[in-house]
């Protein structure tokens, strides 16, 4: 959610791109889902430690459920979408050491640096 409201000025053609339209808004905020959300969603990922960030295919509920539902995303089918793909590239980015971008340059410390450059931030 952080690299998402750092890079939300980036992510905005890549959002574009996703949804077919130009003129898309990126908006980062951490909420409850509906039903609702979810049916007008583009593209859907969720996020890990070890998961990193994973495309989502489909969500439903059971058909036995009450208010059963079940929703299908054109991207996660086969691969991410260009949102999904564009946030896991800045992460695997950051996770290895390899960060183009000086907005994340001190998101990684040395956890074996003195106390004084630790606090600096950065590997």
């Amino acid at each position: 959610l952080e690299m998402a409201r750092i890079f939300k000025d980036e992510l905005q053609p890549i959002m574009a791109k996703s949804v077919g339209k130009e003129d898309v808004e990126v908006s980062v905020s951490e909420r409850d889902v509906c039903v609702e959300d979810l049916n007008s969603a583009v593209e859907v990922f969720v996020t890990g430690t070890a998961a990193e960030v994973v495309p989502v295919q489909s969500i439903g509920t059971s058909a036995d459920d009450e208010e059963s539902f079940s929703v299908k995303f054109k991207h996660g089918e086969s691969e991410p979408g260009p949102v999904t793909y564009k946030l896991l590239e800045m992460l695997r980015e950051v996770v290895a050491g390899h960060r183009t971008n000086e907005k994340i340059q001190d998101w990684l410390c040395d956890v074996h640096a003195t106390p004084e450059d630790f606090r600096k931030g950065g590997i």
